[in-house]
């Protein structure tokens, strides 16, 4: 009875590290269930047969496939994952054991069910703020000694796997101070990680506040030209009854005359907007959208004073959808416009692109935020798995749906950001 209970603490350990690893919430979903299913018919099958332990690595080969399954990660990233589940569990459960063994000296079963209950507690509790989805990270850097370190770890989880498998036990002597320095770097790698991490951000958000700074003031300065027109724009529309007889020709031509002011004119209320760094940028983007032959309409009802993320990953999202949208359209076909739309709730803001498209079934457009479809996909690209990616990250909402307008169908991205202390 007690082995089993050590097996299914020892399940649920590596099934919450996997998580932990992979940067992800923990959800007891089908996968999950079927995976815990799997691993414990294997893990009892191993104990009853008394196989070497050095044979689990069967269980990490099921672990490779469901997470390149679950997550999508790549290949070389999924591997490199599971080097540092391996080391994380496997130097935790030493230690444990170690610990259990200094409060239970006798009793074996006893003892592994104790320190299975403390690697748990560690899964639970401590990792979760030794940032262990930054490691990979780290590892993939042009660092050197990232590397060796790495190597370093897996030469002591390796050696003590090794020794665990025969009858000649471990050596506690030797590990006991080596299994606590890689648990060590690891989170020191975690957090190196994270602060360069955040440093790029930083830099990033320091170029693209350089970059739009320069398109902001370039409207700016053309709407501030503009205004010094307005007297005589009034003036002339005022005086089109001196050179016009009949009404209707005078409406038309007024009417003609305030299109033009109003096309020359679109993009003043992106003044409104309280970042001008945001203002710039979506101006940018819709003066290359109009180059490439795409028509913009664009509504901003909102001046975004309490966004509840970083102005540089509001850009990002937003470029990708624009960017995808734009290259969706044909501009030899009549459907060549494109929508943009900023509203105001009371909880949150919503970014809406829409583009004229044909009709496209729902279990298609799942497919486009997944990343081995969005590597193959001709339109939409990589960057909508790298959306719903920050979505999960910033707690925001991205969605895509068929619209149907004036008997046209349009394809809806709908981006929801919760306000400040929402």
């Amino acid at each position: 009875m007690l082995i089993r209970i050590a097996l299914v603490l020892e399940l649920v350990s590596l099934i919450i590290c996997i998580f932990r690893i992979n940067g992800k919430k923990i959800k007891l979903d089908m996968d999950v269930m079927i995976l815990f299913i799997v691993l414990l018919m294997f893990l009892d099958y191993f104990n009853r047969m008394q196989v070497s332990r050095i044979y689990k690595i069967v269980i990490y080969i099921i672990i490779y496939i469901f997470c390149r399954y679950k997550f999508g990660t790549k290949y070389i990233a999924t591997g490199i994952n599971i080097f540092i589940l391996m080391i994380v569990l496997t130097a935790s459960q030493f230690i444990c054991l170690v610990l259990a063994a200094i409060l239970i000296p006798e009793q074996e079963m006893p003892r592994t069910v104790l320190g299975n209950i403390f690697v748990l507690f560690m899964c639970m509790w401590v990792f979760p703020r030794c940032r262990l989805d930054k490691v990979q990270n780290a590892v993939f850097r042009k660092q050197k000694f990232v590397k060796v370190l790495f190597v370093f770890m897996l030469f002591v989880v390796g050696t003590l796997l090794l020794h665990n498998s025969n009858s000649r036990g471990i050596y506690a002597e030797i590990f006991i101070f080596a299994v606590p320095a890689v648990l060590f770097l690891i989170e020191m790698i975690g957090k190196w990680s994270g602060v360069l991490i955040e440093v790029e951000s930083i830099e990033n958000e320091l170029e693209i506040n350089k970059t739009m700074q320069e398109k902001y003031d370039e409207l700016l300065i053309n709407v501030r030209m503009r205004q010094h027109e307005f007297k005589n724009h009034i003036t002339a529309i005022f005086s089109t009854h001196y050179t016009y007889n009949t009404y209707e020709k005078l409406v038309k031509a007024q009417a003609e005359y305030c299109e033009k002011l109003q096309v020359e004119n679109k993009y003043n209320n992106l003044l409104c907007l309280r970042s001008k760094v945001l203002a710039g940028f979506l101006y940018g983007k819709f003066q290359d959208a109009e180059e490439d032959g795409v028509v913009i309409e664009h509504s901003i009802k909102s001046s975004l004073e309490s966004l509840n993320i970083p102005e540089y990953r509001l850009i990002e999202m937003l470029g990708i959808l624009l960017d995808n949208a734009v290259e969706s359209i044909d501009t030899n076909d009549s459907r060549n416009k494109i929508s943009f739309l900023i509203t105001e709730e009371r909880e949150k803001y919503n970014f809406v692109i829409r583009n004229e498209h044909s009709y496209v079934p729902y279990d298609e457009m799942e497919k486009w935020f997944l990343l081995e479809h969005s590597e193959k996909g001709r339109e939409r690209g990589i960057g909508l798995y790298h959306i719903k990616v920050l979505c999960e990250e910033l707690k925001c909402n991205v969605g895509c749906r068929n619209v149907s307008i004036n008997e046209e169908n349009w394809i809806e991205f709908k981006l929801e950001i919760e306000k400040v202390g929402r």
